[in-house]
Order: structure tokens, then sequence, then C-alpha cells
């Protein structure tokens, strides 16, 4: 009886592991989904104005998943640093 017990404790918590490292993957999966975002944009403004200053990468930095791709979508709306500004606020 007791290895039964010992046997279904163990079966719950290899599925709370299990769910716990699933929640962690979605979790880095994401964040490199921002990082890649990021990436895409600074490469886009390094492009476009030649220089970007380390202000605006420090912001960049903490835009989210929808700031970053309404910001890819409208590069061609993009004239200076401060539309930028503008056009997340």
């Amino acid at each position: 009886m007791e290895i039964v017990v010992a046997f279904t404790r163990s079966e719950k918590l290899l599925e709370e592991l299990t769910s716990k490292e699933e929640n962690l993957k979605g979790l880095w999966r994401q964040e490199g989904e921002l990082n890649t975002q990021r990436k895409i944009l600074l490469k886009q403004l390094w492009i476009k104005f030649g220089d970007v200053s380390k202000e605006l990468m420090m912001k960049i930095d903490k835009f989210n998943s929808q700031q970053l791709n309404m910001l890819v979508e409208r590069i061609f709306d993009i004239s200076s640093e401060d539309d930028i500004l503008h056009l997340i606020n």
C-alpha cells in the first residue's frame, strides 16, 4: 500500500514538474520572440538613421510585443527618434 501511495505522489510530482517546465519553455519562447522583434526594429532604425541613441535603445528594451510590432510596421512613418516616442504614447 505504501508503495502505491509513494508511486502516486511521484506521478503527481512529475506532472507538476512537467507543467512547470512547459510554462518556463513558453516564457523563454516569448522572451526570444521579444528579443527578435527588438533586433529587427533596431536594425531597421540603424539602416534608416545610421545611429540610435543609447536612451532610445534602453526604451526599446522596455517595449512590449505590441509596441515593437507597431513600430516595425510603421517604420516608413518614422522620421526621427521623437516620432517613435510619439507613436508609442
